[in-house]
């Protein structure tokens, strides 16, 4: 899904290994500089009053919290955070100009209800496009090659070592 950013202008990189961990995807285009961490989390099954078995795939984001339907959790808001801040630091310092990498969250397979606006957006792949695309421009070409450089450097540097 997020390959499908590439016909707006968007370049896609995945598994970006950082100092001690790696980012999923970065992002960059016109509206920006992405992280984006992905989640996969085991869907539970309950049996109804008739005794049939459903698979329960609802998340409700709610106060800065993920509320799945047996537990709940803020982690992935905070790496996320974390993981953004690394890359803005990282990519400023290579680019020679202020970046500020926006942290997105994303839950493939699951349905998301929001209770309140999230900081962090929380996202399935068939929300990346509207999204992504919706956003105005802060980056021009030459931007956006000065960043897509700098993460393929990252990225080719990682199958030399």
């Amino acid at each position: 899904q997020l390959n499908r950013l590439m016909k707006f202008g968007y370049g896609v990189f995945h598994d970006i290994q950082c100092d001690g961990f790696n980012i999923d995807h970065l992002i960059v285009g016109p509206a920006g500089v992405y992280a984006v961490e992905t989640k996969g989390r085991k869907k539970i099954e309950r049996v109804d009053d008739k005794g049939n078995t459903k698979k329960q795939y609802k998340i409700v984001f709610t106060n800065d919290e993920l509320y799945f339907p047996s537990w709940r959790e803020k982690e992935p808001l905070e790496q996320a955070r974390r993981q953004a801040k690394w890359a803005s630091k990282w990519l400023s310092q290579a680019c020679g100009f202020d970046i500020a990498t926006k942290p997105v969250l994303s839950f493939p397979g699951w349905y998301i209800e929001y209770k309140s606006k999230p900081a962090v957006p929380v996202l399935t792949p068939n929300q990346f496009e509207s999204f992504f695309t919706r956003e105005s421009a802060v980056y021009n070409d030459k931007q956006i090659g000065q960043i897509s450089y700098q993460i393929r450097q990252k990225c080719e540097n990682r199958l030399i070592d």
